[in-house]
């Protein structure tokens, strides 16, 4: 096993562990939606850091920030803020 991949492992049991112990609904959103793993992921199977993930990084923000205000702003209920 190559750094990267104990790198992948260590990333991905550290944040299961943080979500779990978070009580918050909020903060476990934010945690699960940082980026960390995808990266790690993305370096263990060889793959170089490129324009293509800091988009996807932004989409999921916009996601995330979209289904907020469907449901905070404009209060639609959750799942079709989801599927919208």
């Amino acid at each position: 096993m190559s750094g990267w991949d104990w790198a992948l492992l260590l990333s991905v049991a550290t944040m299961g562990t943080v979500v779990a112990y978070l009580r918050n609904p909020e903060h476990k959103a934010f945690m699960l939606m940082l980026p960390v793993p995808f990266t790690f992921a993305l370096l263990t199977v060889g793959q170089p850091l490129d324009a293509t993930n800091v988009l996807a990084m932004l989409a999921t923000f916009g996601y995330t920030a979209a289904v907020w205000a469907l449901r905070v702003r404009w209060g639609v209920p959750i799942i079709p803020a989801i599927v919208i």
